[in-house]
């Protein structure tokens, strides 16, 4: 069973073994070659401890994805924060936050507000490996 909009609903599951790779991205800094143009701002989001930036064609492609992905791609996890602790590492893509569809740090802040990370709240993250919802509370709930 689960809450989608404030309804509950039955999803039927597939049970199997979590492959050792499945939390690890593709690593690495993501470098621009001349003539790429600039390189996306980096956003800080202290309350979940994840820095971001804007998804690329060339960011995409360097890091395992399609060209076409959209999201944000996490750059840096603070250690002890809400998104380590949920399994989050840079190289990961946020696409939704709860039911809001991300693909700039404006959609990130948007989706955030009013948001209370002791209730929780869940992402929708994209990973070479494929996608999966991953649910983020704030420490000391």
């Amino acid at each position: 069973v689960a809450i989608r909009g404030g309804q509950k609903i039955e999803l039927p599951i597939t049970m199997r073994e979590m492959p050792e790779d499945f939390f690890t991205a593709a690593r690495g800094s993501v470098r621009r070659g001349p003539g790429k143009g600039p390189s996306p701002k980096e956003e800080s989001f202290n309350e979940l401890g994840v820095q971001v930036k804007e998804m690329t064609p060339d960011m995409a492609k360097e890091l395992g994805y399609d060209e076409k992905v959209t999201g944000l791609v996490i750059t840096a996890v603070e250690p002890k924060g809400a998104a380590a602790l949920a399994g989050l590492t840079p190289g990961l893509i946020i696409e939704k936050i709860g039911s809001k569809k991300i693909s700039s740090a404006k959609d990130m802040e948007e989706a955030l507000k009013g948001i209370s990370l002791k209730d929780g709240v869940t992402l929708l993250i994209n990973s070479p490996n494929g996608k999966r919802f991953i649910a983020i509370q704030a420490n000391g709930k």
